[in-house]
């Protein structure tokens, strides 16, 4: 490599490195600005709420979606809002849970004696009915403030704080808040399915128009006894984020009612990745933008954008839940008390009321912020870190390729030449990507899951190797185009890297395309091959990678981790394929230097980072 190219690709590598702690710093973090809260009476009586605990504890004990108890607390749940005045009717939606299937691929199917290999798809999933409950106050404005609870339960007998507590929250709410004119539409909702995948609030979400949606408040574990301050839900997600304003309005009104808001994604709620190589708010903005995802209600309307915000309970020393009752027969009345229902009820009262007295900046309408503690990172940092990043990326593969570019004729018939290698190459990422598609439709009801699982791997390792080992049979002995080739390869890889890189930016985010895409752009398009030692070591060096890039893929993938058949899962198995398999072939299938080059000198002159 000429000295200068090298020097110019190590500038730009410098400046991107640098980059990361410049941007991702805390002297550019801001406090947050004060907004106007509801200063009159709160309404909002715990003891109506224990008292509405107890009677579903009592008369709807394990409403598991699905079952009778679900559809009898539904029913009840329709009559309380008709009793309140409310337009009040139910919305059935049918959904699949994939249970069983996550314990079989984990070794624990304790559905049945069959061996799982040899069961089909159909009996991994379990399709059930769900019933959302949803009442109307109309107000002088269409837009409209969503109040939302899930009921069913999971592994217990009440579920008095997982979710009773939440849903009673709701119904007092409703009676509190439409006893007198109000300015916006308030729609409360009870959703079925949550503990199997935010089911029910997901159907709601697909199902409905959101736009003249103002806020989604959750409230989802809102009793526990031993509580002394608010805990907040994720505000964002791999897929979108709640504007701004509901954090900042949510840690106005809890710094008002003397309390000192508690972040979930501080222990652990994001379910992210953790590379120590980045600083904190560097590894944050990681672990949020690539693999967090939201384990409430509010999750799918922050993947829209929609401002959400979803409260539990917490204790500011041992966080939340410390006596793990949820999802457990401990999970009863006795965990919850009156006081702790009464002080998140009135905040949420607050929180409601103080909506119609702000008007929010445009930079607190952004979806794109970091927040730590009562302060945040504000999107032209990280829109500045983004547009710094595509433009050093750019700049690797206009360094890269540059030379190359110039032979433009040449290099286009290369590629036209290629494309019989391309082609296949793309048709098996496809297949790669989106073959668990079909689980979709009926026709694949029946068919073997152990069947399935052997086909996706095996034409995907198969073919590629079918493709590896004739490209490079052919061109073994083209000893005399060993430099036109090598050359058009690596820019043609680079090009490739390149595009996706973009491609992934656009798609989903440019974090997730610095874990996908960020080793191939900076590393593997400076494969060298110019003898048999540099071949071995990037042959290794391919291994090693291909570990790490699975491993990056698995943590992509976790923010669908309720729903694997999602499009964006097979994108991004699309795109892991497509890098893999490209790189691989135009890695091994290369033909061998000149034997009159093996020497020292020309080994220095040919040799290429």
């Amino acid at each position: 490599m000429k000295l200068k190219k090298l020097l110019a690709l190590l500038t730009v590598y410098a400046i991107v490195i640098i980059s990361v702690p410049f941007f991702f710093n805390d002297m550019w973090l801001k406090d947050f600005p004060e907004l106007k809260t509801y200063e009159g009476e709160l309404k909002f009586s715990g003891e109506r709420a224990y008292k509405d605990i107890e009677y579903m504890g009592l008369n709807f004990p394990q409403r598991e979606i699905g079952t009778e108890n679900a559809e009898s607390s539904a029913n009840w749940i329709l009559h309380e809002f008709k009793q309140l005045g409310l337009e009040a009717y139910k919305e059935e939606f049918v959904c699949r849970s994939s249970e069983k299937l996550l314990r079989a691929l984990i070794g624990k199917n304790n559905y049945d004696k069959k061996d799982y290999k040899k069961l089909p798809l159909n009996e991994f999933f379990t399709e059930l009915k769900g019933i959302n409950v949803i009442g109307i106050s109309k107000g002088k404005s269409k837009d409209t403030i969503i109040i939302g609870a899930h009921r069913d339960t999971l592994g217990t007998l009440e579920g008095a704080q997982d979710n009773a507590s939440g849903t009673a929250s709701m119904l007092e709410l409703a009676r509190v808040l439409t006893k007198e004119d109000h300015y916006y539409t308030y729609m409360f909702i009870s959703f079925d399915g949550e503990e199997i995948g935010l089911k029910g609030s997901e159907a709601f979400a697909r199902k409905h128009s959101l736009k003249n949606v103002k806020l989604a408040m959750i409230l989802d574990c809102v009793g526990y006894k031993n509580a002394d301050t608010v805990g907040l839900y994720q505000f964002a997600s791999a897929k979108g984020a709640s504007p701004l304003w509901t954090t900042v309005l949510a840690n106005n009104v809890i710094k008002d009612r003397n309390g000192k808001p508690y972040y979930i994604d501080e222990e652990g709620g994001l379910r992210g990745i953790s590379i120590g190589v980045f600083p904190p708010l560097m590894k944050k903005m990681m672990s949020l933008k690539v693999s967090g995802w939201v384990n409430t209600d509010s999750g799918p309307f922050v993947d829209r954008n929609i401002p959400s915000v979803g409260f539990i309970a917490a204790n500011s020393i041992k966080k939340i839940d410390p006596e793990n009752v949820y999802h457990t027969p401990g999970d009863t009345i006795s965990m919850v008390r009156k006081d702790t229902l009464e002080f998140i009820g009135k905040l949420s009262e607050k929180y409601i009321k103080s909506v119609e007295l702000n008007d929010f900046s445009w930079e607190l309408e952004s979806s794109w912020y970091l927040v730590k503690g009562n302060k945040y990172l504000d999107f032209r940092i990280i829109l500045g870190f983004g547009l710094l990043v595509l433009i050093g990326v750019a700049m690797i593969w206009f360094v890269s390729s540059f030379e190359t570019l110039k032979k433009r004729n040449e290099i286009l018939a290369f590629v036209r030449k290629e494309l019989v290698w391309i082609i296949p190459i793309v048709l098996l990422s496809v297949f790669f990507g989106f073959m668990w598609q079909i689980v979709k439709f009926d026709f694949a009801a029946d068919i073997n899951i152990t069947f399935l699982i052997k086909l996706w791997l095996g034409v995907s390792f198969l073919v590629l190797l079918a493709i590896i080992t004739i490209r490079f049979i052919i061109l073994k002995d083209k000893r005399e185009s060993y430099h036109q080739i090598t050359e058009f390869q690596r820019t043609l890889l680079n090009s490739l890297y390149f595009l996706i890189f973009l491609a992934a930016t656009i798609y989903f985010n440019v974090f997730i395309a610095i874990i996908l895409v960020g080793i191939p752009v900076f590393v593997m398009g400076r494969v060298g091959y110019c003898n048999m030692a540099a071949r071995i070591g990037w042959g290794i060096a391919l291994l090693i990678w291909s570990v790490i890039e699975t491993i990056l893929l698995f943590s992509c993938v976790s923010a669908y981790i309720y729903d694997f058949l999602a499009i964006e899962v097979s994108v991004l198995m699309f795109i892991y394929s497509l890098l893999m398999n490209f790189t691989f072939v135009y890695v091994i299938s290369t033909p061998f230097m000149p034997k009159k080059a093996k020497n020292f000198k020309m080994y220095k002159e040919l040799n290429t980072i």
